[in-house]
């Protein structure tokens, strides 16, 4: 979200939508793994689903603001 952007306005569905796409980015640190795939090695697959956590694939990870309009 940019700057002196006010949260508001936001659901938690949102927030949710918008934590699945930052957490299905891949990252330099983890060798290219996303923090998702992360998780998953460590978690149990149905305490992620719990958690709303989902895997978008990498040509629908969308991370500008205009995802949650």
């Amino acid at each position: 979200m940019p700057k002196k952007t006010s949260f508001d306005e936001l659901t938690q569905e949102k927030i949710q939508l918008m934590i699945n796409h930052i957490n299905n980015t891949s990252r330099p640190k983890f060798n290219g793994e996303t923090p998702i795939n992360k998780a998953l090695k460590s978690f149990d697959k149905n305490a992620m689903e719990k958690l709303g956590l989902e895997i978008i694939l990498p040509d629908e990870i969308h991370l500008k603001p205009d995802l949650l309009k």
